[in-house]
């Protein structure tokens, strides 16, 4: 039956009504990336056979596509019931991990673990839910396991590498990147995390050249712009800070970080005008936002019109409901500025 098209495998369905057919039709429509047919078969399936295997973890695997998460929990659950395998429990980690109970997902990867204990993607889903929780030390041990039962996979390097950056081993990320990038020099997001690191390492000129490697390819990399445009501007190649900067908001004008940097270089080089023109306009782009408030209120305050500077910096305050300690400290240094100006101090 393996080797039958779905056309047969429909005919054949069609005429004996039989689970197998319908397990065999249902994958052949999953390979396909016809989940819906595939879903609605295995759910025919399970209607007379409740317990069948096959059906509750491949239908399960859909749903969790679908994100119907209570769904493919429910599945998996009974399929766990009938078969402790390590695959269903690696699932439930997911499923879990993505209902945000970390606890659960844990619990659910250490249990496929015990069943599979030399399944490298086991210690890469136990490596992201540490990171998730901020256990970095703990998710570079998982990584490390991961890649030395594998170091020739791409992910696994990646992996090892970031949180080897985010860990401060900035040598050992490198010589990472550099080994993934053998592997796949054609990856932009290698080439990007690569030309980082070499800034680090003051290598501008071979960071410069990663980056524009990576816009040559691919003109409207917002993260190379960004990037690049905070090399050039260490390199006090402002001009050219500006000119990526600028493209960089052309092309994301929602995201937040371009204009910040953008801002400070206008504010650094005395163009506060400016800075505040381009924080309006970014106001207008994005709404009324305290990060957005905090950016124009320090453009005005730089301008020396502290009076506006204190109604943005008010509005950082009331919008962000997160962040109000710091936010009070800007409000209460603006405070304290006109009140030494108008006290003739300043």
């Amino acid at each position: 039956m393996k080797n039958l098209t779905i056309g047969e495998l429909e005919e054949r369905y069609s005429k004996e009504k039989s689970i197998e057919t319908a397990l065999y039709l249902a994958g052949a429509y999953a390979k396909e990336n016809n989940f819906n047919k595939s879903l609605e078969l295995y759910e025919t399936v399970l209607t007379d056979d409740a317990k069948n295997i096959e059906a509750l973890v491949n239908s399960a695997s859909i749903n969790f596509f679908n994100k119907d998460y209570e769904t493919a929990l429910k599945k998996y659950l009974t399929a766990l019931k009938i078969e402790n395998s390590s695959a269903v429990c690696f699932n439930l980690g997911n499923i879990y991990a993505e209902l945000r109970d970390f606890k659960k997902a844990e619990e659910y990867y250490n249990e496929a673990l015990k069943l599979e204990p030399e399944n490298a993607d086991i210690y890469t889903a136990l490596g992201i839910l540490s990171q998730d929780l901020h256990e970095h030390f703990k998710a570079f041990g998982y990584y490390q396991k991961a890649y030395d039962m594998n170091s020739e996979n791409i992910e696994y390097i990646l992996n090892l590498a970031c949180i080897s950056q985010r860990l401060g081993n900035t040598k050992k990320a490198h010589e990472l990147y550099q080994e993934a990038y053998k592997k796949n020099p054609e990856n932009n997001e290698i080439k990007l995390a690569l030309a980082n690191l070499n800034t680090s390492f003051d290598n501008y000129e071979l960071a410069f050249s990663l980056y524009e490697d990576v816009l040559k390819e691919d003109p409207e990399h917002y993260g190379a712009l960004v990037c690049a445009a905070i090399a050039y501007n260490t390199q006090e190649n402002s001009d050219k800070a500006v000119e990526y900067l600028k493209r960089a908001i052309a092309i994301k004008p929602l995201k937040q970080n371009a204009y910040a940097i953008l801002g400070n270089i206008l504010i650094a080089q005395k163009k506060t005008k400016e800075a505040i023109e381009l924080y309006k306009y970014a106001i207008k782009a994005n709404g009324e936002k305290p990060q957005l408030s905090m950016f124009i209120a320090n453009a005005y305050t730089f301008s020396g019109d502290i009076k506006t500077a204190l109604e943005y910096y008010r509005k950082a305050v009331a919008q962000d409901t997160t962040n109000k300690e710091n936010l009070l400290v800007y409000l209460e240094i603006a405070n304290e500025y006109i009140e030494r100006k108008q006290n003739g101090e300043i």
